[in-house]
């Protein structure tokens, strides 16, 4: 079987704590949830076999590995400056006819990536209520820019009438202080 030894994010080995991603060994552990600045991570794996019938050793890490990688034991799995998602790492050990549709054996780890809290679904909710928020007071401020525009208008409609009134008094007193 291929057991999984040593988890490093951040080029620092991980160990179970607190503050871990991993709350039990990485032995038994099935998920790895990882934050925004812990992108980077490595992963040491061994094979219980002692006698060493295995050919290859073959890795990917599916959603972002499009093909098989071949594997050295001693050395780590190791990626860097990933994207925010879900991925699976996958392992296996083929026959001599380097069978990759059919392994000897294999053996997976969920990785989740979590992504910043700019690109939340709490931040996109943020945004569109900022949003909404922008495009209500842009129209709020449109509307009063109008109804001050309607105003002002009226107020020079109202006192052009006050003018023509006073002025056709006047002529009307001038008419009939003409008549007498």
């Amino acid at each position: 079987p291929i057991v999984f030894t040593d988890l490093f994010v951040n080029n620092h080995r991980v160990v179970i704590g607190e503050k871990s991603p991993v709350k039990k060994r990485i032995q038994y552990t099935e998920k790895i949830t990882l934050s925004y600045w812990q992108r980077s991570f490595g992963l040491r794996f061994a094979i219980l076999n002692y006698a060493e019938s295995y050919d290859r050793v073959y890795y990917r890490l599916k959603g972002f590995d499009k093909e098989w990688i071949p594997a050295d034991i001693k050395d780590a799995i190791s990626y860097s400056n990933l994207n925010s998602g879900k991925y699976e790492l996958e392992i296996i050990i083929t026959n001599e006819a380097r069978d990759l549709k059919n392994p000897l054996t294999s053996k997976s780890i969920s990785i989740n990536l979590k992504p910043p809290f700019w690109l939340s679904f709490w931040a996109y909710v943020f945004y569109f209520i900022m949003g909404i928020i922008s495009v209500l007071l842009l129209i709020r401020t449109y509307r009063h820019r109008i109804e001050n525009k309607q105003k002002r208008s009226m107020e020079l409609f109202e006192q052009a009438k006050e003018r023509e009134l006073y002025h056709s008094k006047i002529e009307f007193f001038t008419n009939v202080a003409h008549e007498i």
